[in-house]
C-alpha cells in the first residue's frame, strides 16, 4: 500500500556501459518519484487496497531520513484511507513507507534498515535560491533601438532544468512581461530589443524558483536613450571567461535534460554551449552522447572527433569515439580508438569497459583469441560490473 504526497510543486554525460543496455529511459524500473516542498507539516496520503473480509485494524507510517538505512515508526491510523500529517521541522530528505495490519492479525513486515527502500520521498527545502544578475548594471544607460542582453547566475541544490524567468517593463506603470524563450536555465543569457525612443525608468527582473517553490528575485532599473553612442552602454560583449562560464551553464542544463531523457532539449542546450564558446570539448562530447543514444552515430562520431581535437589525451572521449565506430560497423577504426583509449585510461571502470568493447570488436572480426584475451583481462582486474558478462562470453567462445 504505497503512500502519496499531494499537490506536488513544480563533468560529464557518459557512454560507459553503452553496449550493455538499450536506450535509457526517463525513470528506471523501481525508481521512486521525489517530491519537493517547503511545508513544515507533510500531508502523506494513504489508501488500503485489496483488503480481505477482515478489514483494516491499523495503518502505520514509517519514516527514514537516510534512504532506508534506518527506519522509525511515525503516526498510525485505524482508517482505510486518509492523510498522515507528519511534522518536518528540519530541512532534508524524508522517505516513507506504510504498513498495514488487518483485523485477523495479518500484517505486512516492518521495514528493515538497509533492505527496504522508501515508497515515497519528500525533500523539504525552505531556502531561496542564490541569484545574481550580472548584466545590465543597475542604472545603466542603454541605446535606443538596440538589442540588450541580460546575464544571470542562479544556484540551489534543488533547481529544475529551467528555473529562471526574465521579465521586462518599459516604465514603472507598465505590466511586467516575460521575455520570449523562457523559462531559462540556471545560468545563461536572454536578449530583447529596445524601443527607438527614450525610456527613463525601464527595468528587467530575473526570478529563480526551485522545485520546492522557493523564489529569489532581483531587479535592474535602467534607462533607454537616443544619446550619442559613446554615452551609452549597450551591454558589452562578454569576456572569454564570461563566455566559458555561460557555456558550462548550458552544459549543466544539457546534463539535466539528458538524465530526464529530454534529448531534444539536451541537444539544444549543448548547441547553445558551443555558440557561447565554440569548440568546447565537453560540449562536443556530451552532444555526441545525445546523438549516440538517439542512434545518430555519424553525428556522434563528428562530435567525439571534435572533442578530441581539444583534448586528444582524454581517454573517455576516445572510448566514446570507439564505441560509436563499433555501432557503425567500422571495426578497424573502433579497434584503433579503443586501444589508444586503453593506454590513456587510468580509471579501472573505464579500462574494463574498453576491454569489454574491444572483445566485442574482435568477436565480430572472428579474432577469437584476441576477444577472449580482452575478456580474461577483465577477470584479472577484478572489481568490474563486467565480470559476469565477461565470464559468460568466455564460456560461449571456449570452443572457438
Amino acid at each position: 500500500m504505497p503512500a502519496h504526497f499531494p499537490n506536488r510543486s513544480a563533468p560529464l554525460v557518459s557512454l560507459l556501459g553503452a553496449l550493455a543496455v538499450a536506450l535509457p529511459s526517463a525513470a528506471q524500473e523501481g525508481e521512486v518519484e521525489t517530491h519537493y516542498t517547503s511545508l513544515e507539516t507533510l500531508p502523506i496520503e494513504f489508501e488500503a487496497k485489496d483488503l480481505g473480509p477482515a478489514g483494516v485494524a491499523l495503518v502505520e507510517l514509517w519514516v527514514t531520513t537516510n534512504d532506508g538505512d534506518d527506519w522509525s515508526q511515525g503516526p498510525t491510523s485505524t482508517d482505510e484511507r486518509g492523510t498522515f500529517d507528519y511534522p518536518a521541522p528540519a530541512e532534508g530528505r524524508y522517505g516513507f513507507r506504510v504498513r498495514t495490519i488487518d483485523q485477523a492479525g495479518n500484517e505486512e513486515p516492518r521495514p528493515v534498515g538497509g533492505i527496504h527502500k522508501p515508497e515515497l520521498v519528500v525533500v523539504v527545502d525552505r531556502k531561496q535560491p542564490l541569484l545574481k544578475v550580472l548584466r545590465p548594471a543597475q542604472g545603466a544607460a542603454l541605446g535606443a533601438g538596440r538589442r540588450a542582453f541580460v546575464y544571470w547566475e542562479a544556484s540551489d541544490e534543488n533547481l529544475g532544468p529551467a528555473p529562471v524567468e526574465v521579465l521586462y517593463r518599459p516604465s514603472p506603470d507598465s505590466p511586467w512581461e516575460a521575455l520570449p524563450g523562457g523559462p531559462f536555465g540556471a545560468e545563461g543569457q536572454a536578449a530583447f530589443d529596445l524601443p527607438g525612443q527614450d525610456l527613463p525608468e525601464a527595468a528587467i527582473a530575473v526570478e529563480a524558483t526551485d522545485l520546492a517553490g522557493n523564489s529569489a528575485r532581483e531587479e535592474r532599473a535602467f534607462s533607454v536613450r537616443t544619446a550619442p553612442e559613446r554615452a551609452l552602454d549597450s551591454g558589452p560583449e562578454p569576456s572569454r571567461e564570461d563566455a566559458l562560464r555561460r557555456a558550462y551553464g548550458f552544459c549543466n542544463q544539457g546534463r539535466t535534460h539528458f538524465k530526464l531523457a529530454e534529448y531534444e532539449r539536451a541537444e539544444e542546450a549543448y548547441r547553445k554551449a558551443l555558440e557561447a564558446y565554440p569548440g568546447l570539448p565537453v560540449a562536443h562530447h556530451d552532444l555526441g552522447v545525445v546523438h549516440y543514444v538517439r542512434r545518430n552515430y555519424d553525428h556522434a562520431v563528428q562530435n567525439f572527433r571534435a572533442a578530441l581535437k581539444g583534448e586528444p589525451d582524454n581517454a573517455e572521449y576516445r572510448y566514446s569515439l570507439g564505441v560509436a565506430y563499433y555501432q557503425l560497423g567500422h571495426d578497424s577504426d573502433a579497434r584503433d580508438q579503443l586501444e589508444q583509449a586503453f593506454e590513456a585510461a587510468r580509471r579501472p571502470d573505464l579500462r574494463a569497459e574498453i576491454l569489454w568493447t574491444l572483445g566485442l570488436v574482435h568477436e565480430r572480426e572472428k579474432r577469437w583469441s584476441e576477444a577472449r584475451r580482452a575478456w580474461e583481462r577483465i577477470l584479472e582486474m577484478g572489481g568490474s560490473t563486467r565480470i559476469d558478462a565477461a565470464r559468460k562470453k568466455l564460456v560461449e567462445t571456449q570452443e572457438r
